[in-house]
C-alpha cells in the first residue's frame, strides 16, 4: 500500500488500456541499485534506458551529455517511463536536501521537464529539487496521505475482514491510516481468525509496533543514505509479511534481502537474520531448509564471534528438530545450551523463552501416542 505499490496498480490499471497508446514504455526501480556495490545505480539506469530507446552507442559523451540524449530520445515520443525509488540517488536532509547527486539524472529528468511528448512517473520520499522550477505546469507533484478512517475501512473489508464499518473505522484509527500496517492486519486476521475485526487487539499491539519500526527504519535509512541500515530494515519488515500470512512470498522477499546486506560487505547481525529466515521457512513447514538456516547462521556465530543471538539459535534448532521427530537427546542438547548460554549471558528473556519451549516440548511428548514430529511454538 505504498508508493511502490500504488505505481504498480496503476501500472497494471494502464496496461489493460494498451497503456493508452504508448509507443514505448520502461520501468526502473533504484532501491536495491541503491545498495549495491560496483556500478552506481544512475549508470545502470542510464545504460539500459539508452538501449531501449535506442541510442546507437550509449558509451559515448561525458554523463551529463548522456543524460541530455536520452532526454531526447525519451521526449520526442509518445513514452511512458517510470522511476520508482528514486531518493537513494538524492541527497539527505541538508543544504542540498533533494537534489539528485548524479550529473547524468540531473540533465536528463531537468530537459525532460522542460518538454515531454509522453509522461514519467517518479515515485520518492523526497520531493526532486532539480525540477521545482516545473511544479505546477510539467511536474505535477501528489503527496501520499495515510488513510482516512473510512479508506482504511475499506482496504481492511478488501482484504475481508468482517466486522460493522464503524469497528472497521475505529480499527484504521487505531494504527493511524498507515497503510502497510492496516494490509497487514488485514491479511493476518483473514488468514487466522476468519476475518474476525473483533479479535485485532491480540495481534495488533506486536504486528503495530515491529511494522512501523521497520517503516521507520527503511524511511530514515533512505533518506540518510545508510546502505547498511536500508535492508536491514527491509529483511525485518518482509519477516512482518511473513508472519501476517504472505508465507511464500515472506520467505522470498528475506532471502532477497539478506542477499543485498551481504552485498554491503556487513557481517553484524547476520546471525539474527538467518534465524529470522528459518522461522519464516519453518512457519512454510520448510523445517530441513529451517534447519539449515539456523546452521548457517551458527557458523556465521564462529565467524564473526557474535553471539548475542546464541541462545536463540540454539533454541531454534531444538524447535526444529523436534518438528522432524529427531533424538530426544539432540531436542533436549539444543534447549539446555540454548538455557545454559541464555543464563551465563544474563539474558531473563532468553532464559525463559527457552525453558518455556523446552517445557512445552516435555508437555507435548508426554502425552504424545506416537513417534510423529512435534509443534512448538517460535
Amino acid at each position: 500500500m505504498g508508493k511502490s505499490t500504488l505505481v504498480n496498480h496503476w501500472l497494471r490499471r494502464t496496461a489493460a488500456k494498451h497503456y493508452r497508446s504508448a509507443e514505448l514504455v520502461f520501468g526502473w526501480s533504484f532501491y536495491r541499485q541503491g545498495t549495491r556495490g560496483g556500478t552506481s545505480s544512475a549508470d545502470e539506469f542510464l545504460d539500459a534506458a539508452l538501449n531501449w530507446f535506442g541510442d546507437p552507442d550509449p558509451r559515448l559523451g561525458t554523463e551529463w551529455e548522456k543524460g541530455e540524449r536520452l532526454a531526447k530520445l525519451v521526449a520526442h515520443r509518445r513514452s511512458l517511463l517510470v522511476l520508482d525509488g528514486l531518493e537513494p540517488l538524492q541527497n539527505p536532509p541538508g543544504p542540498q536536501e533533494g537534489r539528485l547527486r548524479e550529473p547524468s539524472l540531473q540533465a536528463f529528468l531537468r530537459e525532460l521537464a522542460a518538454f515531454n511528448k509522453g509522461l514519467c512517473v517518479i515515485t520518492t520520499r523526497t520531493p526532486v529539487a532539480d525540477i521545482t522550477d516545473h511544479e505546477g505546469t510539467s511536474a505535477l507533484r501528489r503527496d501520499l496521505e495515510q488513510l482516512s478512517s473510512d479508506a482504511g475501512a475499506q482496504v481492511l473489508r478488501a482484504l475481508g475482514v468482517k466486522g460493522d464499518d464503524s469497528e472497521l473505522r475505529t480499527a484504521s484509527d487505531e494504527f493511524s491510516g498507515h497503510c502497510l500496517a492496516l494490509t497487514l492486519l488485514g491479511s493476518y486476521l483473514t488468514d487466522a481468525y476468519d476475518g474476525d475485526i473483533r479479535r485485532r487487539k491480540e495481534v495488533s499491539e506486536h504486528l503495530a509496533h515491529d511494522v512501523r519500526l521497520a517503516s521507520d527504519l527503511i524511511e530514515l535509512s533512505t533518506r540518510q543514505n545508510f546502505a547498511f541500515w536500508l535492508p536491514a530494515g527491509e529483511i525485518l519488515r518482509c519477516w512482518a509479511r511473513n508472519a501476517s500470512g504472505s508465507t511464500a512470498e515472506g520467505i522470498a522477499w528475506i532471502e532477497d534481502e539478506i542477499r543485498n546486506y551481504r552485498a554491503t560487505g556487513c557481517m553484524l547481525r547476520m546471525p539474527y537474520f538467518l534465524a529470522l529466515k528459518a522461522e519464516a521457512l519453518h512457519s512454510a513447514n520448510c523445517v530441513s531448509e529451517a534447519l539449515e538456516a539456523i546452521t548457517e547462521a551458527q557458523a556465521w556465530v564462529e565467524r564473526s564471534e557474535e553471539r548475542w543471538w546464541c541462545a536463540e539459535l540454539h533454541r531454534l534448532r531444538g524447535v526444529f528438530l523436534a518438528a522432524m521427530g529427531a533424538e530426544e537427546t539432540q531436542i533436549d542438547a539444543s534447549f539446555g545450551e540454548a538455557i545454559r548460554i541464555a543464563k551465563e549471558q544474563k539474558s531473563i528473556s532468553l532464559e525463559k523463552r527457552a525453558e518455556g519451549t523446552c517445557a512445552e516440548y516435555r508437555r507435548q511428548k508426554g502425552s504424545a501416542s506416537g513417534g510423529l514430529g512435534f509443534r512448538l511454538p517460535l
